[in-house]
C-alpha cells in the first residue's frame, strides 16, 4: 500500500519555533523555526519513505467558523512577527523541495488534512498525518495515522484505532464529542463548565455523543446536571466547532504530491540564504552528478600556485598579503612551526612552504623583510609565535575573525567556513589550503564597506588591530612565578580543606562527597533538615547552587562551612595544580588572552584566567605573591582606573552633579549616600557609604529593587526606594538610561563611545525575562563596553610607546580596568609618567580619567 504523509504546517512550525534558540542571520532573518522544521521534515522522509507528501498551513482570512462564531480563538496571544515572517520562508523551501503545499482562504489547516485523507482512504491509500494538535485524533482511521508531537521535536506518539481505545477508550468520532463536551481554552471553545476529560469520557460511556447527552439532559443529577442543562447549546455548538470537515473543494491530484527529487539549485540558494551550513552540506552528499554545490567559479581561476621564493620574489613592499601559519602555539615551549601559506591577491600567486625549526626564522625573515600588510583569521597565534622566535618587525593589517567580531560580537566562534558562507553564500571545504587563503581575500574585501556601513571601520583599525600587537607580547613576556611558593600555598589549602571536610562531617552526623550536589542537597535538607529555601524542587530534587547555600550561611554554620570548602577546593585545584601544570620551559606563565569573546567588548583571559584569582580572600593574595618580576632589581607599576565606570556614567549621562563631583575630586560614594540617605557628609557613615556604592554600580547594572535588596540584604521595599531617590536626584542619569532602553528597542543594539555595536536580540523576545534582560543590558553595555574601549586604547599606547622607545620594561598584564608593567630600575620614571599619561589620556571625557597607581615586587604587592 503506498503512503501519504501530510504535515500540519501552523502547529509544527510554531512548536518548532519555540522549541529552538533564537537564529538570526547576517541580513536580519530569522530561521529558527525554519531550521528545526527542515531537521524534522528530514526524520519523517527517512523514517517513512512517503510515497505522496503535503503540508498544510492556515491561511490570515476568518474561516467559516469565525464567519459562525466571532469568538472563535479570540483571546490567543499575538503571533511574534518573528514566527510569521518565516511561514513564507517555510513554504519557499517546501516549494523548492517540490513538497506541495496546501492553503485554501475560509478553511483550516486541519480541514485541508481531514479533506486529502479522506481522498487517501478512497484511493486505498496509507496516511500519516504529522501534527502537534490533538484534534487530528478525530481522523484516525483504519489506514489512517496520526503521528502526534508531545513536545520539543523529537518526541512523537503514533496514533492508531487501538491506540485511541488505549489512551481514551473512545473512538474518533467520540473523540469529537469528547471536545464538544469539555470545549477548548486554547480555541476558546465553549464546552461545559465542569466537564473535564474524565467526566467527558463518563458521559460518553452513558449516553454515547453530545446529542445523546442533550437528550437525556433531565436525568443527570448535581452539580454536573445544572452545567449540561444550562449549557445544551454550547456543546452542540462546541462539537460543531471541533468536527473537521473532510469535503473542502481542493483542485490537486495524487501526481501533485507524488514526493520526487528536489530542485536543487533552488534549495541550494534558499539554504545560502538562510545561512543553513548543516543542509548545505547534506545536500553536497545527495545531489547527483549534473547539481553540484561548489565555490564561485571565479574563486580559483587565474591563480597560479608558484614556490615560495618566486612569490616573495614578486612581492613588492608594503603590499597585502594573505597569510596562514600552522603554529601550535605552545604557551610552555618555543612553539612549534609546520608550515606556512601566502596568497598574493595583486599577482594572484599562491605558495605554500613546510618549515623545520631550523629553517623558520631565516624562511619567516625574508617574507617579513618586505614588509607585507599581513591579512589572516586569529593572527594572535601567529604574532605570538613571531615574538617567541623574536621576530617583531611585522605588520598586522586585518584579521578576519576581529572584523567579525566587531559586527556580530554575540556569535561563540568565528569559523572561515561560516563566514565564506555569509560573505560569498558558498560553501567551503576547510581541509582544502588554497580555497581557504582565496576565501579569506574574499571575506576581507566584503568586510572592509560592512565595518565601514557600520561606522566601526576606525574603532577595527585604530584599537582592536594593534590590540592583536599587544596582547601577543604580554602573552610572550609572560610572568615569572615561584612554583615553591605555589606548593606551600596548595599545603595550606590541603590543611584547610580536610579540617573543612572534618569539620561539616561531624555537624552533618555522616560522611558524604561534598562534591556531589545531589548528596549534599539531602544531607542538608533532608539528614540536617535545613529548610530548603526554594519555593520548588528540581529534577535533582535540591539546588545547592551558590546562590541558594549564600541565603542560608548566616543562620546555618554547616552551610558557611561548606561554601568554604567548595571555595578553597577551587582555588587548589584551579590556581594552584592548575598553575603548576601551566608553568613554562622559562619558569613563565604565558597567560592566552581572548580578543573575540566578550561581547562587551572586554578582552578574556585563559590557561590560566588570571582574572578571576580572588583578591579579597587571603588564599588568594598568597596566590598573588607566587607572581614575582623576573629580576631581583625589577618592579612591578600597576596603574588602575579609578571609577572608571562611574566617571563614564557622569560624562554619557551630563549629570551636572556627578560631572561636579569627579571634577572636583569628591568621594562620589560618600556624596550620594549623603544626597540619597539624606545624610549630611560628615555623618555618612562606611556602612552608609558601602551602601551607597552598591547603589551606583546597581544603577549602571539596571539592577532591580529586588536585586539591590539581595545584594545589600535589605528588604526589597527599601532598596526600591533608595533606587527611586537616586533616580529622583540625578534625573540626567535616569534620563540617559531610559533612552538607552529606547534605542535598544528601535535598533535592537547600543553603541560605546567609540561605535562598538553590542547587538540585544532579547529585545524581540515576547517572554519577559527576555525584555528585562534586554533592558539591562542597553543601560550597561555602553558603559561597560565604553571602559573596555578606554583600556584597549590605553594599553596599545603603552605598548607601543615602550616599544618605539626601544625600553626594556614591558606591559605584561592587563586585569580589567588595571595594566601592569614590569619596570626597570632604571626606567621607573618613565613607566610611572608614561603608564599615567597614556591612561588619563587615552580618550578626550568631559570628567578626568583619574589612575591609582602601585608599585611592588609580586603581583600582590599592587594592592
Amino acid at each position: 500500500m503506498k503512503r501519504f504523509v501530510i504535515i500540519d504546517g501552523n502547529s509544527l512550525l510554531f512548536r518548532a519555533f519555540f522549541a529552538m534558540r533564537e537564529m538570526v542571520t547576517r541580513d536580519g532573518i530569522y530561521t529558527q523555526g525554519v531550521f528545526a522544521f527542515i531537521n524534522m521534515l528530514n526524520k519523517i522522509l527517512e523514517d517513512y519513505h512517503p510515497d505522496y507528501i503535503a503540508v498544510a498551513f492556515d491561511m490570515k482570512a476568518p474561516t467559516f467558523r469565525h464567519t459562525a462564531y466571532p469568538e472563535y480563538k479570540a483571546g490567543r496571544l499575538k503571533t511574534p512577527m518573528e514566527l510569521l515572517s518565516q511561514i513564507p520562508l517555510m513554504q519557499e523551501v517546501l516549494q523548492a523541495m517540490n513538497i506541495t503545499v496546501l492553503e485554501k482562504e475560509g478553511f483550516e489547516a486541519d480541514d485541508l488534512i481531514g479533506t486529502m485523507t479522506a481522498k487517501a482512504a478512497d484511493a486505498g491509500l496509507e496516511s500519516l498525518i504529522i501534527t502537534g494538535d490533538k484534534d487530528a485524533l478525530q481522523l484516525v482511521g483504519e489506514n489512517t495515522y496520526v503521528v502526534l508531537n508531545r513536545k520539543g521535536m523529537t518526541d512523537f506518539d503514533l496514533y492508531d484505532l487501538e491506540k485511541m481505545q488505549e489512551r481514551y477508550g473512545l473512538t474518533p468520532q467520540e473523540f469529537i464529542d469528547l471536545k464538544g463536551l469539555m470545549g477548548d481554552k486554547s480555541d476558546n471553545i465553549p464546552g461545559i463548565p465542569g466537564v473535564g476529560e474524565k467526566k467527558g469520557i463518563t458521559l460518553l460511556k452513558e449516553y454515547g455523543s453530545v446529542e445523546g447527552v442533550v437528550a437525556h439532559a433531565d436525568e443527570i443529577k448535581g452539580k454536573l446536571g445544572e452545567n449540561v442543562r444550562a449549557n445544551l447549546e454550547e456543546a452542540e455548538l462546541s462539537k460543531w466547532l471541533a468536527t473537521i470537515k473532510r469535503d473542502v473543494e481542493l483542485p490537486v491530484s495524487w501526481p501533485e504530491l507524488a514526493y520526487g527529487e528536489p530542485d536543487y539549485d533552488r534549495l541550494i540558494a534558499l539554504y545560502k540564504k538562510l545561512e543553513f551550513k548543516k543542509f548545505l552540506q547534506n545536500l553536497e552528499r545527495q545531489t547527483p552528478d549534473e547539481v553540484t554545490v561548489e565555490p564561485e567559479k571565479d574563486l580559483l581561476e587565474g591563480v597560479k600556485e608558484v614556490s615560495y621564493e618566486d612569490l616573495l620574489d614578486s612581492l613588492k613592499n608594503n603590499r597585502t598579503l594573505i597569510i596562514e601559519m600552522d603554529t601550535d602555539d605552545n604557551h610552555k615551549q618555543l612553539p612549534e612551526v609546520k608550515g606556512v601559506r601566502l596568497y598574493n591577491p595583486e599577482q594572484m600567486h599562491y605558495a605554500e612552504c613546510t618549515v623545520t625549526p631550523l629553517d623558520f626564522e631565516i624562511r619567516m625573515g625574508s617574507l617579513l623583510d618586505k614588509e607585507p600588510e599581513l591579512v589572516g583569521l586569529g593572527l594572535k597565534p601567529m604574532a605570538y609565535t613571531l615574538l617567541q622566535y623574536g621576530m617583531d618587525r611585522f605588520t598586522l593589517h586585518h584579521d578576519v575573525e576581529v572584523a567579525e567580531y566587531l559586527l556580530d560580537p554575540n556569535r561563540s566562534k568565528y569559523n572561515l567556513t561560516n563566514m565564506f558562507l555569509h560573505y560569498a553564500n558558498e560553501t567551503l571545504d576547510g581541509e582544502d589550503a588554497q580555497k581557504r587563503l582565496m576565501a579569506l581575500d574574499c571575506i576581507y574585501r566584503k568586510q572592509l564597506p560592512a565595518l565601514e556601513e557600520k561606522g566601526m571601520l576606525s574603532l577595527f583599525r585604530d584599537c582592536e588591530m594593534p590590540l592583536i600587537r599587544t596582547i601577543a607580547g604580554m602573552e610572550s613576556q609572560g610572568m615569572k612565578i615561584n612554583p615553591e611558593m605555589l606548593k606551600s600555598a596548595g599545603e595550606e589549602l590541603d590543611t584547610q580543606i580536610a579540617k573543612l571536610e572534618a569539620e561539616v562531617f561531624e555537624e552533618a552526623g555522616t560522611t558524604f562527597n561534598i562534591n556531589s550536589p545531589k548528596q549534599l542537597g539531602e544531607v542538608l535538607f533532608e539528614t540536617m533538615g535545613i529548610p530548603y529555601p526554594k519555593k520548588t524542587k528540581g529534577k535533582n530534587k535540591y539546588s545547592t547552587a551558590a546562590d541558594v547555600l549564600e541565603k542560608l550561611e548566616e543562620d546555618y554554620p554547616v552551610v558557611s562551612k561548606v561554601l568554604m570548602f567548595r571555595k578553597a577546593s577551587k582555588l587548589k585545584s584551579t590556581y594552584v595544580d592548575g598553575l603548576l601544570g601551566l608553568i613554562g620551559s622559562d619558569g613563565r606563565i604565558h597567560p592566552h588572552f581572548n580578543q573575540t569573546v566578550a561581547a562587551t567588548g572586554r578582552l578574556s583571559c585563559t590557561e590560566p584566567n588570571l582574572q578571576n584569582i580572588p583578591i579579597r580572600d587571603e588564599n588568594g593574595r598568597n596566590i598573588r605573591k607566587a607572581f614575582m618580576v623576573s629580576e631581583p632589581e625589577n618592579v612591578f607599576v600597576g596603574s588602575d582606573y579609578s571609577q572608571i565606570e562611574l566617571r563614564l556614567m557622569a560624562a554619557l549621562s551630563g549629570d551636572p552633579v556627578l560631572l561636579e563631583a569627579f571634577r572636583t575630586g569628591e568621594d562620589i560614594h560618600r556624596l550620594t549616600a549623603s544626597r540619597v540617605f539624606d545624610i549630611p557628609m560628615e555623618d555618612v557613615t562606611p556602612l552608609d557609604r558601602s551602601r551607597a556604592k552598591a547603589v551606583n554600580f546597581g544603577v549602571i547594572y539596571g539592577m532591580s529593587g529586588f536585586g539591590l535588596s539581595e545584594n545589600l540584604g535589605i528588604t526589597r521595599k527599601d532598596a526600591q526606594r533608595y533606587i527611586d531617590d537616586y533616580f529622583e536626584k540625578h534625573q540626567a542619569v535616569k534620563d540617559y538610561l531610559d533612552r538607552q532602553v529606547e534605542i535598544g528597542k528601535e535598533n535592537f543594539e547600543v553603541k560605546t563611545i567609540m561605535g562598538r555595536i553590542r547587538q540585544i536580540p532579547e529585545f524581540k523576545s515576547r517572554r519577559y525575562m527576555d525584555q528585562q534582560l534586554a533592558a539591562r543590558l542597553a543601560m550597561n553595555s555602553p558603559i561597560q563596553g565604553s571602559a573596555a574601549d578606554i583600556i584597549k586604547v590605553a594599553m596599545n599606547k603603552v605598548d607601543a610607546e615602550l616599544r618605539e622607545r626601544e625600553m626594556k620594561s614591558k606591559l605584561v598584564l592587563q586585569i580589567h580596568d588595571e595594566l601592569i608593567v614590569e619596570a626597570v630600575p632604571e626606567e621607573l620614571e618613565q613607566v610611572e609618567e608614561l603608564l599615567r599619561r597614556n591612561m588619563e589620556n587615552a580618550v578626550e571625557l568631559s570628567v578626568p580619567l583619574d589612575c591609582d597607581m602601585h608599585s611592588g615586587k609580586t603581583w600582590f604587592d599592587l594592592k
